[in-house]
């Protein structure tokens, strides 16, 4: 007997169907992105060290699944967003809705923070603390733009790739050097 397109499930899910093992992959790797960033902050992995020995080193130098998060992610943003009609309307709709579903949850843990950081000044070394916060960086994250208030587009550039490679300087590439790129 021969079977009919309707039995036939497609290859490729709907746009708004889930995908459970890139859902499982993006949750990996976030949390393989907050054991990496708390193997990096030396007062915390230094405690943590004698508990869970070279583990802590493992965690500082291979788990850096920023790229993975962010490929995945920008595949099913674009694959949900293929299947929309866009106007203007539908334009500022996804924008708001993004925000609110990113930029409350992010707002409140920004709010965590400043109460933190205000309640650990008089109880923890400076080192562990930092700086407190200016009302421009506090401003700037209420607007997701961290690098707003560079002005130098090559700090942005720099800023980026150090970010992005995990670069403590903006020196060119294979270069060995100290050097910062041309303009900078």
């Amino acid at each position: 007997m021969a079977s009919t397109t309707s039995d036939v499930s497609p290859a490729i899910p709907a746009a708004n169907e889930r995908m459970l093992f890139l859902d499982a992959m993006r949750a990996f790797a976030s949390v393989m992105i907050v054991w990496h960033h708390f193997a990096l902050y030396q007062p915390l992995s230094a405690q943590a060290e004698p508990i869970l020995g070279r583990l802590v080193y493992w965690f500082s130098e291979y788990a850096r699944s920023t790229q993975v998060f962010f490929v995945i992610g920008g595949y099913v943003m674009a694959r949900s967003m293929s299947s929309k009609q866009w106007n203007a309307k539908a334009i500022r709709q996804f924008i708001g809705q993004r925000y609110c579903r990113l930029g409350i949850p992010y707002l409140g843990a920004i709010a965590l923070a400043l109460v933190a950081n205000a309640f650990g000044r008089g109880w923890l070394p400076d080192k562990v603390v930092g700086l407190p916060p200016e009302l421009r960086q506090v401003v700037a994250h209420l607007f997701l733009s961290r690098n707003f208030w560079v002005t130098n587009t090559c700090q942005q550039v720099c800023g980026l790739s150090a970010s992005t490679f995990n670069r403590d300087s903006c020196t060119p590439p294979h270069s060995g050097s100290a050097t910062s790129w041309p303009g900078c």
